[in-house]
């Protein structure tokens, strides 16, 4: 749904449910309903939808309660609207900690994507030569392995000696 389906969607319901509100007696709890268009608001990208949901579902269920309790409101009444309150509150809370558990996640699995892309495995069974250590390609042909891991990965070689290949091959220029 597009971010001006999603705002007629909540705003629709916002209206439907303040109007029930108000052909509603006072002790009836239907402004708790409100959480209906903040969690609507959720479809929406944008963690402003759902603020601003929430500003007009307040600003909603306090002008009810003063338009309607002018002529009476009893504990049972304020207590009521205390509740509705609290609940639009909360869910508003949540439904916004969702979005920012969502966005993270989203960032999260795009990162890893690019991550995936970049990364060059090398897998399976590799002929290699006993002696040279040449890899066979995949046209058969026989290359050095350095070269050979290079194009298939993002490894760089770096050449020198160990120990025993230097004891071996330069005996003169080893001290012991």
């Amino acid at each position: 749904m597009g971010k001006i389906g999603n705002g007629v969607l909540c705003i629709l319901i916002m209206g439907g449910i303040c109007f029930i509100d108000l052909v509603s007696p006072l002790e009836v709890i239907v402004n708790s309903l409100y959480i209906l268009a903040i969690l609507a608001s959720l479809w929406s990208a944008s963690k402003l939808t759902t603020y601003f949901v929430t500003f007009v579902s307040l600003t909603l269920t306090v002008g009810v309660y003063i338009l309607q309790s002018v002529s009476h409101s009893t504990f049972i009444v304020k207590a009521n609207y205390l509740i509705s309150i609290v609940v639009i509150i909360i869910t508003a809370a949540i439904s916004i900690r969702y979005k920012d558990s969502a966005q993270r996640h989203e960032a999260a699995v795009v990162e890893r994507n690019k991550a995936l892309e970049q990364l060059k495995v090398l897998q399976g069974i590799l002929p290699i030569c006993a002696h040279c250590k040449k890899i066979r390609n995949g046209e058969g042909s026989w290359v050095q392995m350095e070269y050979y891991i290079s194009n298939h990965s993002e490894a760089k070689f770096s050449h020198g000696l160990c120990e025993e290949c230097a004891k071996e091959y330069f005996p003169g220029y080893i001290r012991s």
